[in-house]
């Protein structure tokens, strides 16, 4: 009989631990609704195979923890149980193994065997004892408030384990205390029946003891299962020998004890290292393993992939010292590419029930990464090119933990993951990162914080969106990215989002999604695919069609440039010139631009200088002064030289042959080559007391600037560079979204290969791709802050850029003034405004782009175009008579005349998102011998533009566009809120309207454009601009030709520019050329805002006075500011 003791509610379970076995007595646990609730258990009836001889000395509660386990058939009648004779919620059977079949659910067979081992039997109360306490934990922790104890479907996996999880149960709940006292209960027993001989080999004890390896699982922290699990094996050996030896055939339980033995070892070595068996020897791919690991895959609830299973037996092997190095490399080298060979989702396809293959995919896409992770750790990171490396790694834990995002928490696969669970959570670098994993693991949001739906991708985010990708093709097919950054979301979603939480509300955040643009490498394929990273599925992934290409990256560049000046061909070319030796030539490659003869494939142009030969060590020596006749045309599949154009060097279209380099002088721009002027002085920008702007860091990525009222939300992404959103002054909405959206620099020279100079800078190559380094002192003056971004590059890793945004303070002159010349009172404010400030260079020209506020409600999109122009040879016959279509800046150099066209693209919200765009006029009035007598009078007229539409300026007119909303009026005057546009005029595009440049540059032809909002129309020129052929552009969604009304959300897109015709002072490098775009407010305030500035005085400005002998640092206040006497 077995050991008998008595537990009452009122007694402790130290009362049953105290007495040993063979004591008599019975079991006898008084019911409890703490312990069991009537939920749960009233309504159960306890099958007549559980009340047997063997088993009277278990109490009504303790044969109840025992049915938890639902025991599937009654032997003596083998009469099969329905799902209705126990509750939905209590199965743990079920959690025992990955798919719940009667025939491969081992756990299910137990209950027989109890009445041979009194250890069994206590072990299987005391675990299901523990599952049940912590699943009613669960419960406790996630049930809505209002429905207390409520037992939903919540798996023990479901949530992370902590160590002390069962301290949160205060004062250990019955069902705890239940579980403690048997799981002594069963040690001493296990002790007791190990040590006779008549019970040490009964398949019943080796359940025993696989079950608390379980036990320590269930608890998590406890060290226990190395031990237990030595045990087992000793005595599975001794079984397996003595069975042998009598001739029986093998017990089908050896098949389950070998396979939970060898999968336990396997994972229970990776978290706390084993000094036994694991350690000893290298894992050799024999059958028998094998078929163990086979077994596991459904036979226990871990779920891995018996090849990866094995390759980790292969890591935990190499964390032995015994190990030669010879033998160590040939393991590291045979694991690595078995590695990353293993296809999840070849794997999870050779499956029987198609039902399961995703999930089975998601779970070994988890198990390979968290493999990748253990491995990384044993055998080290490789290089940063190579398989494993911290790259690598990194887009593969983000990835890793998308995949398990991805499998439901109902879904029965989620028990699956408490190993990849582990190492992938505490390999998380960031909160971000373990906040994913949690709420995986939870089953649900545990309060995990995803940034601002506004938040440019963080680099663990650009690395998951690329690896979702990636695992979405075969191992054998590459990519190449173009573009992965943020997906925004949707207006109508994030509209409201964000004016609730101005209101201070916690309203449900969108998804984050990525955007990503790419290449098959090798081919024209190129697609564009959405991967939601929140939930960790591809929304879509579609291949794009003709004539459609993708933009130039950093990495693609150079390698174009690497390829033109090693081809043979283009040597040979250059070989005629006859340069002096040592000579060294560069190249610029440009994109190709289009004129539809030949040009359906992605090409670049390249275009060839050299150093000056007298200096060519330099390595910024202007090679633009030593431009090359020779252009080599470049495809992008193979990356081959396909032609290679002659220049002419004329002034019409002849080409000539290459003759020898005539000698000419060098012109350089770096300082050292100047003679610098002395007599500069210093001038320090000074704030003692610190800016007056805050900027308050959003997640990992965005940014929040307050600053005089104003307040806005920074972003920053690889085309546009930095946008702003949510911008507003003194808690009144302006502004949804303002950005560069375009520009277009189209070349006036006719001849080929020129006229195919047509760059769109930002669709091109990117604002945000191209950004500087900002450098204090250099680049902004003052007390300056940075903002840094990251964006992808062509491997889908992050790529920094580093300080690509500088925050400061200028001052801006008088704001206002006024002094009344009877009392001599002058009142001043000085106006302060606010800078962000981005450059980036495209080549050879820099662009100084700045938002700037002010503190009278007013903004300005400044952009400042500097550095070089682009050059090209011309005979020197013609230095001193030039052409029509260029300038002569250097000997030989000729510089063609271009465009710059800028689109703005100004999603407004002035006082709110309805909103239209009205434009004023001046028109003389006509003369009248009543009403206008003397021909002087003359009025402004307003108008709504009714349609989306292209419109112009007219400067005799003084025509002037205004977004208004028609549903917010002026309390003075009673006319509706507005900003108007304040551009400079500009030459449109000059290229005639059937050209490709016409077609392309859809923004180009026009001051304005005017259209409803739609999320996708964010560039001014289109999506894809690299040899476009037009039509996807602002000019296109204008000739919808829809209606607007007062209640209308349009997008205003103002476009501006300069045509440069190059002078020489613009040579070697280019002075600024200044163009500045103001948004004003007109009939917005009641007042002048900027009255409550207050005044400018010596005593706050701290200025110093100049006189032709001495300086004088006085404190003299001479602007009159304050109250005279009165001179009456």
């Amino acid at each position: 009989m077995m050991g008998k003791a008595t537990f009452n509610r009122n007694e402790s379970a130290d009362k049953l631990v105290s007495e040993g076995p063979g004591l008599p007595g019975s079991v006898m646990a008084n019911r409890s609704a703490e312990t069991m609730p009537d939920a749960c258990f009233s309504s159960v009836e306890v099958p007549w195979s559980l009340i047997d001889p063997d088993l009277q000395d278990l109490s009504h509660d303790c044969r109840n923890y025992i049915r938890y386990c639902k025991l599937q058939h009654e032997p003596a009648t083998s009469k099969m149980l329905t799902l209705s004779d126990v509750p939905v919620d209590l199965e743990m059977s079920k959690e025992c193994v990955v798919y719940y079949q009667t025939s491969s659910n081992p756990f299910l067979a137990l209950m027989p065997l109890m009445a041979k081992s009194k250890a069994l039997s206590h072990t299987m109360i005391a675990i299901s004892a523990f599952h049940y306490s912590h699943r009613l934990l669960i419960n406790k922790a996630q049930v809505p408030s209002g429905e207390p104890g409520a037992v939903g479907p919540t798996s023990l996996w479901h949530v992370p384990h902590d160590h002390d999880w069962q301290l949160a149960q205060s004062s250990l709940s019955s069902t705890l205390q239940t579980a403690l006292a048997h799981k002594q209960k069963a040690l001493q027993w296990l002790k007791s029946e190990i040590d006779s001989h008549d019970v040490t080999n009964n398949d019943a004890v080796v359940a025993a003891i696989v079950l608390f390896v379980c036990m320590d699982v269930v608890e998590f922290g406890s060290r226990g299962w190395e031990h237990h699990l030595g045990g087992a094996g000793k005595i599975l050996q001794k079984r397996r020998s003595a069975l042998e030896n009598e001739g029986y055939e093998s017990s089908p339980w050896l098949e389950y004890f070998d396979t939970a033995y060898t999968t336990f070892g396997i994972l229970g070595a990776t978290l706390a290292p084993a000094k036994g068996f694991f350690s000893q020897q290298l894992a050799s791919l024999d059958p028998s393993l094998m078929k163990a690991l086979r077994q596991s895959e459904d036979q226990t609830w871990v779920g891995c992939p018996a090849e990866l299973l094995y390759l980790i037996s292969i890591i935990n092997s190499l964390r032995s010292d015994l190990l030669m190095v010879s033998e160590r490399q040939v393991a590291v080298e045979g694991l690595c590419n078995s590695l990353e060979n293993f296809s999840p989702s070849a794997w999870a396809m050779d499956f029987s029930d198609p039902h399961y293959h995703e999930s089975r995919s998601h779970l070994a896409h988890a198990y390979k990464s968290a493999v990748e992770v253990y491995a990384s750790h044993i055998i080290g990171n490789s290089s940063e090119e190579n398989y494993l490396s911290k790259y690598y790694l990194d887009g593969a834990i983000q990835s890793a933990i998308l995949h398990m995002l991805s499998i439901p928490a109902q879904d029965f696969h989620v028990k699956s993951l408490v190993w990849p669970a582990f190492i992938l959570g505490a390999e998380a670098q960031t909160i971000e990162l373990r906040n994913m994993k949690r709420k995986q693991h939870a089953g649900k949001d545990m309060g995990a914080k995803f940034p601002h739906p506004l938040c440019p991708l963080s680099g663990a985010e650009i690395q998951a969106a690329a690896q979702v990708i990636q695992t979405s093709w075969p191992q054998s097919v590459s990519l190449r990215f173009k573009v992965v950054t943020l997906s925004e979301p949707a207006k109508a979603e994030l509209a409201p989002y964000l004016d609730a939480k101005d209101k201070g509300l916690s309203p449900t955040q969108p998804d984050r999604r990525a955007f990503l643009a790419y290449y098959v490498r090798g081919t024209d394929l190129f697609h564009e695919a959405i991967v939601n990273l929140t939930t960790g599925k591809v929304e879509s992934n579609v291949k794009l069609g003709a004539n459609v290409h993708g933009n130039v990256d950093y990495d693609e560049a150079q390698m174009v440039e690497k390829i033109a000046l090693e081809d043979p061909k283009v040597l040979a070319e250059i070989e005629k010139l006859e340069l002096p030796e040592g000579t060294v030539v560069c190249a610029d490659p440009w994109i190709y631009g289009s004129d539809g003869v030949n040009d359906d494939e992605r090409l670049y142009q390249v275009f060839l200088y050299m150093r000056d030969p007298n200096n060519s060590a330099e390595p910024d020596s202007n090679h633009y002064a030593f431009p090359l006749p020779i252009l080599p045309v470049v495809e992008c599949n193979g990356y081959k030289i396909i032609r290679i154009d002659i220049l002419p060097t004329g002034a019409d279209n002849t080409i000539k042959p290459l003759s020898p380099y005539r000698p000419k002088p060098a012109n350089e721009y770096i300082p050292e080559s100047q003679n610098l002027r002395k007599d500069l002085k210093p001038l320090h920008v000074s704030q003692p007391e610190g800016p007056s702007f805050t900027v308050t860091p959003i997640g990992e990525t965005g940014n929040v600037l307050e600053w005089q009222k104003w307040s806005f939300f920074i972003g920053f992404n690889q085309r546009e560079g930095m946008v702003l959103y949510n911008v507003k002054y003194d808690g009144r909405p302006l502004f949804y979204r303002l950005s560069l959206s375009e520009m277009s620099v189209p070349y006036g020279d006719p001849r080929h290969p020129f006229h195919k100079k047509a760059a769109f800078d930002l669709g091109d190559a990117g604002a945000g791709a191209t950004a500087n380094n900002l450098q204090l002192g250099c680049d902004c003056l003052g007390s300056i802050q940075y903002l840094s971004g990251v964006i992808a590059d062509d491997r889908g890793q992050p790529d920094p850029r580093e300080n690509c945004i500088c925050i400061h303070e200028q001052d801006a002159g008088i704001s206002w003034k006024h002094t009344n010349y009877r009392t001599g009172r002058a009142a001043v404010v000085r106006s302060r405004e606010l800078v962000l400030q981005s450059i980036i260079t495209v080549s050879n020209y820099e662009y100084i782009l700045m938002f700037i506020f002010n503190q009278a409600g007013e903004v300005t999109y400044e952009v400042r175009a500097t550095g070089i122009l682009s050059t090209q040879p011309i005979d020197h016959e013609l230095d001193k008579v030039g052409t029509s279509f260029g300038t002569v800046v250097h000997p030989g150099v000729l510089a063609g005349h271009h465009q710059h066209i800028f689109s703005l693209r100004v999603d407004p919200m002035i006082d709110g998102h309805t909103n239209q765009l009205v434009y004023s006029e001046a028109h003389k009035m006509p003369r009248d011998p009543n009403w206008n007598p003397h021909g002087t009078g003359y009025e402004v007229v307003d108008k709504v533009v009714e349609k989306t539409s292209g419109l112009d300026l007219d400067f005799d007119l003084n025509r002037t566009f205004k977004i208004t909303n028609p549903n917010s009026l002026n309390p003075v005057n009673g006319k509706p809120v507005a900003y108007k546009i304040m551009a400079p005029p500009f030459q449109k595009l000059m290229s005639d309207s059937d050209s490709f440049n016409y077609k392309r540059a859809e923004f180009a032809d026009h001051n304005i454009y005017v259209t409803t909002h739609r999320d996708r129309e964010l560039y001014a020129g289109g999506w894809y601009t690299n040899q476009s052929r037009g039509g996807t552009g602002v000019r296109g969604w204008s000739q919808r030709n829809e209606t607007l009304t007062p209640d209308s959300d349009i997008v205003v897109w103002v476009q501006f520019g300069i045509n440069h015709v190059p002078r020489i002072e613009d040579f070697p490098v280019m002075p600024v050329e200044i163009l500045k775009v103001h948004l004003k407010p007109v009939n917005f305030f009641d007042k002048n805002p900027a009255l409550d500035v207050p005044p400018s005085q010596q005593s706050f400005n701290k200025s110093t006075l100049v006189e032709s002998s001495k300086v004088v640092k006085g404190e003299v206040d001479g602007c009159g500011c304050e109250a005279p006497s009165s001179k009456l």
